[in-house]
């Protein structure tokens, strides 16, 4: 008997932590949002950075050996 009010009182504990369960998600779902939003605007941020920036940088032109010290023909 004493077995049984044991799992029984440990079934209404459960349920009553087990309600408050989707109450503290979105709680916490809402603290994340300001978080998310930041992340956001730097992956925008770094995003158009990158496309302001050159994909290639310019390099000398090969030497064919035909120049003089100057660099002229």
């Amino acid at each position: 008997m004493t077995d049984f009010l044991a799992v029984l009182a440990l079934t209404v504990a459960m349920l009553g932590a087990a309600a408050r369960i989707p109450t503290a998600a979105a709680d916490l779902l809402r603290a994340c949002l300001p978080l998310i939003e930041a992340m956001n605007e730097l992956r925008t941020a770094l995003t158009s950075h990158s496309r302001a920036v050159p994909d290639e940088v310019p390099t000398e032109p090969e030497r064919t050996g035909m120049e003089t010290s100057s660099g002229k023909p």
